[in-house]
């Protein structure tokens, strides 16, 4: 699983086909695995590039000192752009 670092944190994240890229963003706890059960294969047999990534402080991403919902934009961007979408 690829990773990014971002300031004080590392995100993992997972690309899956080609095409107009969508992220896949998780709720608060659930991990990135979630998608791949059957959401992130449809929209690849669509067409699309997905995009997965765990959340602050969900394994195998890391955990900060203190972290909060609001960070979460900023993970799915950065993950974005250096996965290439």
């Amino acid at each position: 699983m690829p990773e990014v670092e971002l300031d004080d944190v590392t995100i993992a994240y997972d690309v899956f086909g080609d095409g107009e890229p969508i992220v896949l963003v998780c709720g608060c706890g659930q991990p990135a695995l979630a998608w791949h059960i059957g959401v992130a294969p449809e929209l690849v047999r669509a067409g699309y590039r997905v995009v997965t990534f765990d959340n602050r402080g969900i394994a195998p991403s890391s955990s900060p000192p203190a972290h909060s919902i609001c960070w979460s934009k900023p993970s799915a961007a950065t993950t974005n752009r250096c996965s290439g979408s």
